[in-house]
């Protein structure tokens, strides 16, 4: 990598200095260049300009973790729309509440969710027109029809790009600089705003990101070892799961490329923390969002326990 490509910032314009660069490793494992990305981000945000959606507007997403709810993302971001990445677990009247109270003018959903992707947009009174889904589901249009008409008013991903430089954003908190052959771990669903917000901040600032389907704590041991993930963001309920693999499963690994683990913004009992340090060494950040402003670094050589750092 030159200087020059490594200076470089941004989805759109990596994918125009890098095409081929990997930006994306699906759950099935297929690998997507920022490129491909890039291409399927212009085609849904062509298509949701078609529909009439203007800046300021919004689209609510409820895609499981894959390459479309990526560039779901990534098209509502270049086109100054708000996107509501809605949670699947909640109920059909509390999805209906969530379109209605944020006034969606395009709802996109899973097929796997569709049932209460269907019942919500009846009950949101959602027109069939603005219906999307990645599969089969009644009064749905398919996905691949927005990113069809998108393809008649191209986009082209110029509008500046404002990314914090590393030194002074919240990835600098962290040590993660931009590029530098960094690789992400996502395995908490992208309807959650940190799992979204730590994976496309990664794909922004040149790191290739692993998509997992749904957490599985052993799956994601070997997708660490295989993919030599340096970063991730983890809940305490996850770190949980990982404690509760038996030792030959936990040990059978190699995660010495693991550089930093995120955990927030619930907070995590000092026993779970401190078998993590355990297990992992001063790897763990804890940090905490909004009004408290701080973070907290976990530093084996002070007391085995977490110190709290100005955020």
């Amino acid at each position: 990598m030159t200087q020059e490509s490594a200076e470089v910032l941004g989805l759109w314009n990596i994918a125009a200095a890098q095409p081929r660069r990997i930006a994306l490793i699906a759950p099935s494992g297929r690998m997507v260049s920022f490129r491909e990305l890039t291409t399927l981000a212009d085609r849904y945000a062509g298509g949701l300009r078609a529909l009439g959606l203007r800046p300021g507007a919004t689209v609510a997403s409820m895609l499981p973790n894959g390459v479309e709810a990526v560039a779901m993302y990534f098209a509502a971001f270049q086109t100054g729309l708000y996107l509501v990445a809605v949670d699947w677990h909640l109920t059909v009247p509390e999805i209906a509440h969530v379109l209605l109270d944020s006034a969606a003018e395009a709802f996109v959903a899973g097929q796997r969710f569709g049932e209460s992707a269907r019942l919500a947009a009846d009950a949101a009174g959602l027109p069939g027109a603005v219906r999307f889904s990645d599969g089969d589901i009644e009064g749905f249009k398919s996905l691949a029809w927005l990113g069809a008409a998108g393809i008649r008013r191209p986009l082209t991903g110029a509008d500046p790009e404002v990314v914090a430089p590393h030194s002074t954003g919240f990835f600098g908190l962290f040590g993660l600089a931009p590029h530098g052959e960094h690789v992400h771990l996502c395995g908490s669903a992208l309807s959650g705003p940190e799992a979204l917000d730590f994976l496309t901040v990664s794909i922004q600032l040149g790191h290739r990101a692993v998509l997992m389907d749904g957490w599985d704590p052993a799956e994601a041991l070997r997708l660490i070892e295989r993919h030599r993930v340096t970063h991730s963001f983890v809940t305490p309920a996850q770190f949980d799961r990982l404690l509760a693999l038996p030792e030959a499963i936990r040990y059978r690994y190699d995660l010495s490329s693991l550089r930093r683990i995120v955990h927030g913004p619930a907070p995590c009992p000092s026993a779970t923390e401190q078998r993590m340090l355990d297990w992992l060494g001063p790897v763990l950040t804890d940090y905490r969002r909004a009004t408290e402003g701080a973070t907290a670094t976990g530093d084996p050589d002070r007391d085995r326990h977490s110190d709290l750092i100005p955020g």
